[in-house]
């Protein structure tokens, strides 16, 4: 029995999505040899060559289908999407907005577009494509940290709080969107909400070190040097070559008067590196007997 055409098309995408680009390209090549204008199975030949980075000869063959098919939008992403890999900027905008002209909504298209606007600075036009990616897709973590980019380089702080407001009530899971909404608010000086989010980050992903170093250094500069001394230990145990891990912990068990221990921090922060001024000069303040500044 002769396979059809669809059953064809449905077999070849199955094998392609497996990485079987030979089968793949042979069911994708019989139908075209029956029905020369088969669109999706010339964009299937297409992303053979792509699997198979053949970069310009899979263009090649895009261009030439999407001239006999400008409606097709599936085939006008690809060949905007491998247009931007390629560094055909000005192309693949052509083809992302070609794309949208015909489904709005097309997620892809407008996280790429707005990927593509962010990298060469247009801001504005970046943050309008990330927000409408948004509205379809608001739980996109990859999406919401790409546009809380766009609005810190413009210093729209409120619609960057807001951003990552909403991004860690839809993803509640997500290490970086807490992180970054808790150094958000650290460095604007809302510090114990902050230290809450490093904790939960610290939560959900143990050997995270930028949280674990952050609530140390917020129990540290808070006169808590038990607290700081918990978490900068466990820094250090999970980035045992960070000299600011070591050093600070250095300090936190001074706080604690356990000066033995905080000199081998400092000499091991030196060790990590040599020129690391703060362990220095607190290693320095020790061997001559004063008292080392808290850094």
């Amino acid at each position: 029995m002769t396979e059809t055409a669809a059953t064809l098309l449905a077999r070849g995408e199955e094998l392609l999505e497996l990485g079987d680009v030979e089968g793949a390209r042979e069911r994708f090549a019989r139908i075209v040899a029956r029905e020369p204008s088969h669109v999706r199975a010339h964009h299937g030949l297409g992303l053979c060559l792509e699997a198979e980075h053949r970069d310009e000869e899979a263009l090649a063959v895009y261009e030439e289908t999407l001239a006999t098919a400008p409606d097709d939008p599936g085939l006008a992403f690809s060949t905007g999407s491998l247009c931007h890999r390629l560094g055909l900027i000005v192309d693949a905008e052509v083809r992302y907005q070609q794309v949208l002209a015909m489904v709005p909504d097309h997620v892809m298209a407008l996280a790429n577009l707005g990927a593509l606007h962010l990298g060469r600075g247009d801001l504005v036009d970046a943050r309008l494509a990330l927000e409408r990616s948004l509205r379809v897709v608001p739980d996109n973590v990859v999406l919401r940290q790409n546009l809380a980019t766009v609005l810190d380089r413009m210093g729209d702080d409120l619609a960057l709080q807001h951003c990552l407001e909403a991004g860690v009530v839809l993803a509640p899971d997500s290490v970086p969107l807490h992180y970054r909404l808790a150094l958000f608010l650290l460095v604007r000086g809302h510090v114990e909400r902050a230290r809450t989010i490093f904790l939960r980050v610290t939560a959900l992903d143990p050997s995270c070190f930028e949280a674990h170093y952050r609530v140390g250094q917020i129990h540290l500069a808070s006169g808590d040097p038990a607290g700081a001394t918990l978490h900068l230990e466990r820094a250090c145990a999970l980035r045992p070559e960070s000299p600011a891990a070591e050093n600070d912990l250095g300090v936190a068990l001074l706080g604690l008067g356990d000066v033995g221990t905080a000199r081998r921090c400092f000499e091991t922060a030196l060790v990590a590196r040599p020129s690391y001024a703060p362990a220095r000069e607190n290693l320095a303040a020790l061997q001559i007997g004063g008292e080392p500044p808290i850094r």
